[in-house]
């Protein structure tokens, strides 16, 4: 058969099927019809007439189903996309059955993004809105008392209050700058920054704030507790490009802020600061793209032997969270150290200092006005957009009131959900691991055909020490987050409340630091990705990555869980080979660890897969370059070590009760739903993200059973 679901379209003759064996619409006719002589002939001999009916119904029906492939059940209810409650029927639900799996595969999984006008719409992010959605819905307007154990009702509470006032806040008029950033302005003593006497001292200044509310700086900095040693974790601040991506926005925002900022703080100031501040951000917004240095670990004792720029904006907080927590020692993580280090360095030593005090005191204010940037260029004028206000209002209660908000949010979401292992068994999410891992460790042909001997022989081995972290095992641990009261929102209004809030979860936190797992999976909870933390070695798996029922399976049945490989498997083999690919984090050229004979293959695929689509000749170039062979190298590898895992899963099933084509089907649809996206934001397309693994496949072939002549089996000539 062609495809396993079929157009859920109703007319009038359709009969009930199931998934995978199709229904036949009787309203339909064939093309082999009778000349006119010919019908008045057969009418004359009833018996001829008959056979040659039953023939032309036959062949009809034969017709039909190997153009249209089979269709899903007319008789159940419909089904609403990623809100479905059963896996196959929310997949089939996403299909576009205009276009046959043979014809063009991602245009048959990928259509409801791909015609989007939304800029960013995908399937992975739409999926972790489900989730939202679903936490808002337990929480707004009133939360059941039982929904969560008694120590974590206070979080409950707070976490409802808070997250009403931002749903009303968002639906509301647009914030009144001249009236809000003032306040803010004394509420978080800008003037400090503003007033500093030199570089050092408008960094200390911004960094003590920083710190103190929780809000983006120069370097982000957050108590965690590693066993008994309190950590200061250290991070690059966000750039103000990145809060508000568009520079014609951010010149508009810089501008008013700086007009709004500079009447509170009664001072004058040039013509051309707005662009200097705007010409500063691009500089650090620049170093993002430098190849990503190691960790480092630093102690407190030691603090005063590191570079000027590192002490003036960390030792402050050290100092405090040293004498506020009650741990055995205090010490310093810095990712990325060097490039943090390099940065801090810059704006100390090569800045202007009018320029940095308002860049600093700039970047405070960027976490506090994303609302208004969201309601006014995210959301439009007169009308309202549930997503956009959704997905504000989640990251900022994560970045409020995590970890607890994380741990009551799993909490709250574990009833029938993937989030906890239950009736004994093994957590699903870190079985799925290991099968991926497995195949990564054991090799196969694919691998050592692609990678040299020591690039597999390296990853390999540090496989062995690679954990996993899930949300099943952070929930069974969840002795990590500190548990002390929760601070309920005052109702003096949302921006107020806000900060207050986050002032109070942040001074708790230096008491009481979070464990180390537990905050940075706070911090990754609402990605759409994989992240490996080197100084954990281990694999975070954030709960959007989680969510049922598409992208994550859920049930009793064993065969369930085999859904999953073409999505999250898929993931977690991607972030896998990502780890430990020579020059992987910064784009290095592949030659280092592809064979030759690798090489070769992939610049005759190239040519070949071009001359199939004219339209993309004219991007040669930039499909030679190192990202693009990475993205490429990362997306051939998770199909294949995912497909390959999915087929040792398979084998362990008692009696294989799942059918072998319709399980090779569902993988191939999963794995391209995760490529799905309205807007190109990496080196591959969304299309070649889902066409170029299953052109190197000819399994996709055999399992939709695709003629020759189709476009999908076509590529297989490549493989030559």
């Amino acid at each position: 058969m062609e495809c396993r679901p079929a157009p859920p379209v109703d007319k009038g003759g359709e009969s009930p099927g199931t998934p995978g064996q199709g229904s036949v619409s009787t309203s339909q006719s064939g093309p082999l019809n009778a000349p006119p002589s010919a019908s008045v002939e057969l009418l004359s001999q009833p018996v001829c007439f008959a056979a040659c009916s039953v023939v032309c119904i036959v062949c009809t029906i034969i017709l039909i189903k190997t153009r249209q492939g089979p269709q899903p059940s007319a008789s159940l209810a419909p089904c609403d996309g990623l809100a479905c409650a059963d896996p196959q029927r929310a997949l089939e639900s996403l299909l576009d059955y205009n276009v046959r799996p043979c014809d063009d595969f991602h245009a048959h999984v990928c259509a409801r993004w791909t015609r989007s006008i939304r800029r960013e719409n995908n399937f992975l992010e739409e999926s972790v809105l489900q989730y939202m959605a679903r936490v808002r819905d337990v929480l707004v307007p009133d939360p059941p008392t039982d929904a969560v154990s008694e120590r974590f009702q206070e979080a409950l509470d707070s976490g409802s209050t808070l997250l009403s006032e931002c749903l009303a806040h968002m639906a509301s008029g647009r914030l009144n700058m001249d009236q809000e950033v003032p306040l803010l302005f004394r509420k978080l003593r800008l003037a400090q920054v503003l007033n500093a006497t030199s570089s050092l001292a408008a960094m200390t200044a911004g960094a003590e704030v920083s710190f103190r509310y929780g809000l983006n700086g120069l370097v982000r900095l957050r108590p965690q507790r590693v066993e008994a040693t309190a950590v200061l974790y250290a991070l690059r601040g966000i750039p103000l490009l990145t809060a508000f991506p568009m520079e014609a926005v951010l010149k508009h925002y810089v501008g008013r802020i700086v007009r709004v900022v500079s009447r509170a703080h009664q001072r004058e100031y040039a013509e051309d600061l707005s662009a200097r501040i705007v010409s500063l951000d691009n500089r650090v917004y620049a170093s993002y793209r430098r190849r990503e240095s190691p960790y480092r670990k630093v102690a407190y004792r030691k603090l005063h032997m590191e570079p000027p720029a590192i002490v003036a904006v960390v030792s402050g907080s050290m100092e405090r969270l040293a004498r506020r927590c009650n741990l055995s020692s205090v010490f310093l993580i810095a990712r990325d150290y060097s490039n943090v280090a390099r940065l801090l360095s810059f704006f100390h030593l090569d800045s202007s200092p009018e320029t940095l005090f308002w860049y600093v005191a700039v970047q405070l204010l960027t976490d506090l006005l994303q609302f208004d940037y969201v309601k006014r260029f995210e959301i439009g004028i007169g009308r309202t957009d549930e997503t956009a206000a959704l997905r504000t209002c989640f990251l900022s209660m994560n970045a409020a009131l995590s970890p607890v908000w994380t741990v009551m949010s799993r909490h709250l979401m574990a009833p029938g959900s993937n989030t906890s292992s239950s009736n004994g068994k093994p957590d699903p999410v870190a079985a799925l691991f290991q099968g991926v891992k497995k195949v990564f460790k054991d090799g196969s042909n694919y691998l050592t055909d692609l990678g040299n001997d020591s690039t597999l022989e390296r990853l390999r081995g540090s496989l062995d020490t690679v954990a996993v972290v899930t949300g099943a095992k952070l929930i069974s641990d969840d002795a990590g987050v500190f548990h002390t009261s929760q601070p309920v929102p005052s109702g003096s209004g949302f921006l107020l409340d806000y900060v207050n809030v986050r002032a109070q979860v942040r001074r708790q936190s230096q008491f009481y630091p979070p464990d180390f797992a537990w905050d940075l999976s706070s911090m990754l909870e609402f990605k759409t990705r994989t992240f490996y933390v080197a100084e954990h070695d281990s694999l975070f798996i954030p709960t959007g990555l989680q969510t049922r029922h598409v992208f994550y399976a859920v049930g009793e049945n064993d065969p369930w869980r085999l859904h999953n490989f073409g999505t999250l498997g898929a993931i977690m083999a991607r972030e896998l080979a990502k780890i430990f690919a020579p020059g992987a984090r910064q784009g290095g050229d592949l030659d280092a660890f592809w064979t030759p004979e690798a090489v070769r293959s992939y610049e005759s695929h190239m040519s070949c897969y071009m001359s199939f689509e004219p339209a993309q000749a004219t991007k040669t170039a930039a499909r030679a370059s190192p990202w693009f062979q990475l993205e490429l190298f990362l997306w051939l590898t998770s199909a294949r070590v995912a497909y390959a895992a999915l087929q040792e899963d398979y084998s362990t099933l008692p009696g294989r009760k799942a059918d072998w084509k319709s399980v090779q089907q569902d993988f191939f649809l999963r794995f391209c739903l995760a490529a799905c996206d309205s807007w190109n934001r990496t080196a591959l397309t969304s299309r070649e993200k889902c066409h170029r693994p299953l052109f190197d496949m000819p399994e996709f072939a055999a399992a939709f059973d695709c003629p020759l002549v189709s476009y999908m089996a076509s590529k297989r000539r490549c493989q030559a």
